[in-house]
């Protein structure tokens, strides 16, 4: 309200105030770098020059000043914004991955140690450990720090089947978190290597062989299959290879934010807000020619890179028609 901060800086400084790891909180030094309102404003001012053009011939075609309409330059004045707003987009879940975490599932059938693995990786006692198969019916979720990155680490029922109706509910809720989980990782025990469900099919999925402390694993795997072999034994109760997990997981989550380059985080807003002008941007390059309608898309255009950064002024138009050339005096 005091124009100390932009819309975009508060959101940042949200962020940073709100971080709980060292991932989130250089996502919220980045945004107070200034360099989106810096971006957005440069696809502002093309956005506005093109728009100015377009009202000219509407509404002042017969002063001399005003050149003749340019379909040509307003059509590439749309496509080149409408092209760079594609490539930031292409980078949209980056954000919601750094600030609501990479999801990973631990799924199995009973008695696979999927608790016990959750305890271990958490260090505290969150799910009730038995022997009794099918303990765990709910989803049980903790937070953690890995290695700076921010991790939904989800525990769920033993995938098997069941008459026990309660029991069949939280088998179909493990299958629905899978769907929109990061990572699923599948556990067995290493004496009984079951297959992960085709309701897991299409999602990145871990081999991981449990209870690698007993007599009968001998450390090695004779006569695996390919997925076998690139499975990880583990053991929660010796820490056997958790440290491998732990590193192979954080390694996993940075291989999903690498390649992004300099390219600022934007959050749902910002996205939903580029995305809107995009379209309307979109549009004007690929065939609209009447400048009235022309001129309605760019205003559109304009409106939701103003609401990015938090202003919002219909006039700016005219001001800046009546400063570029002498009308009206």
């Amino acid at each position: 309200m005091n124009e100390k901060l932009s819309l975009l800086e508060v959101e940042s400084l949200a962020d940073l105030i709100s971080a709980e790891t060292e991932q989130q909180r250089l996502l919220g030094i980045d945004g107070l770098s200034g360099k989106l309102r810096v971006v957005v404003d440069e696809w502002r001012e093309k956005l506005m020059a093109a728009l100015v053009h377009v009202e000219c011939d509407l509404d002042f075609s017969d002063e001399e000043e005003v050149r003749e309409y340019d379909g040509d330059y307003v059509v590439g004045v749309c496509r080149s914004v409408c092209d760079s707003i594609t490539e930031w987009l292409g980078h949209k879940n980056r954000g919601p991955l750094l600030r609501d975490g990479f999801t990973i599932l631990i799924s199995g059938p009973p008695n696979a140690g999927k608790s016990t693995l959750l305890n271990e990786l958490a260090r505290r006692d969150v799910a009730i450990i038995s022997e009794l198969p099918g303990t765990t019916r709910d989803l049980l979720e903790v937070h953690l720090d890995l290695q700076g990155y921010f991790v939904n680490l989800v525990d769920s029922a033993g995938v098997r089947e069941t008459a026990d109706q309660i029991e069949s509910i939280g088998i179909d809720k493990a299958f629905a978190r899978g769907k929109e989980a990061d990572l699923i990782l599948w556990l067995c025990d290493h004496r009984e290597r079951l297959q992960p469900p085709q309701a897991f099919a299409g999602r990145p999925i871990w081999r991981v062989f449990t209870k690698c402390d007993t007599q009968s694993f001998d450390g090695a795997i004779d006569s695996c299959s390919p997925d076998d072999c690139a499975a990880l034994h583990i053991s929660a109760r010796t820490g056997l290879n958790i440290r491998e997990l732990l590193d192979r997981l954080a390694a996993f989550v940075a291989s999903n934010l690498a390649g992004h380059g300099d390219v600022i985080a934007i959050n749902e807003r910002q996205s939903i807000a580029l995305e809107s002008a995009r379209e309307a941007l979109r549009q004007v390059a690929e065939g609209i020619r009447y400048p009235e309608v022309v001129a309605a898309k760019l205003q559109e255009a304009v409106f939701e890179m103003q609401f990015i950064i938090g202003r919002v002024a219909a006039e700016e138009v005219l001001d800046q028609v009546f400063s570029r050339f002498c009308i009206g005096k």
